[in-house]
Parts: structure tokens; sequence; C-alpha cells
């Protein structure tokens, strides 16, 4: 019992310090299943395969961008007020 402990444990010692490659590419492999058949759908459509992935990508991506450039670049600046002196302006 002891040695299946040990084995799992050193799988899973194994996989954490790659998860930042292997997490990436496990999502890549399922997004990329998942959006198949609307790709394929598109073809039908007489759309080559390049074309149908760049509007995938701009579809699912374009959002997420979206969202990130308003975050990152407000339309009205963010104005910061000092706390006021409770005795005046006096220097």
């Amino acid at each position: 019992m002891n040695k299946g402990w040990g084995i799992i444990a050193l799988a899973v010692a194994a996989l954490y310090w790659p998860q930042a490659v292997l997490i990436p590419l496990a999502l890549t492999f399922l997004f990329t299943y998942l959006l198949n058949p609307v790709v394929n759908i598109l073809q039908r459509r007489r759309l080559n395969r390049m074309t149908c992935g760049t509007i995938m990508l701009a579809v699912t991506n374009g959002p997420a961008v979206y969202h990130t450039a308003r975050r990152t670049f407000p339309s009205q600046p963010v104005r910061i007020r000092a706390p006021q002196c409770p005795g005046g302006d006096r220097r």
C-alpha cells in the first residue's frame, strides 16, 4: 500500500513543476476539440481552414482583449485627491 502512495506522490511532484507548460497545452487541446465542429461548419460554407481558424480566434479572444484594453487604458483619468490638512494651507 505504501508503494502505491509513493508512486502517486511521485507523479504529482513530477507534474507540479512543468504545470506552467502543461496547463496551457491541455487548454489548447481542449479548445481545439471544442471548436472543431464550428470550424467544420464554416468550411462547408466554402471558407478555407485558415480563415475559419482566424475567425474563431477573433470570436473567442476578442472579448478578453477588449476587456483587458478597457481596464488597462481607461477613458477617464483617475484623479487622486490629497487629504486636506486640518490647519489649512500654512507653509
